[in-house]
């Protein structure tokens, strides 16, 4: 979903991921709902990334690592 802020050149982003997991050793791998919110500059040069926060829609993770960004 994207909305305009009060400031004419910044957009606010809001999207749904899903994060697939999978260690070569593993035999099930991991899916990880995450809510991303996001704020953009829009620029003669494309999108400028202001601000993110992600996050993640469980309460506790059951993969014993997470080493990405989202």
């Amino acid at each position: 979903m994207v909305d305009a802020t009060e400031s004419e050149d910044v957009i606010s982003v809001v999207s749904a991921m899903i994060l697939y997991r999978q260690r070569g050793h593993d035999d099930l791998g991991d899916v990880i709902p995450v809510r991303r919110h996001d704020l953009l500059r829009v620029t003669e040069d494309g999108f400028k990334l202001l601000k993110r926060k992600a996050l993640i829609t469980h309460a506790v993770l059951q993969t014993p690592n997470l080493g990405v960004f989202l």
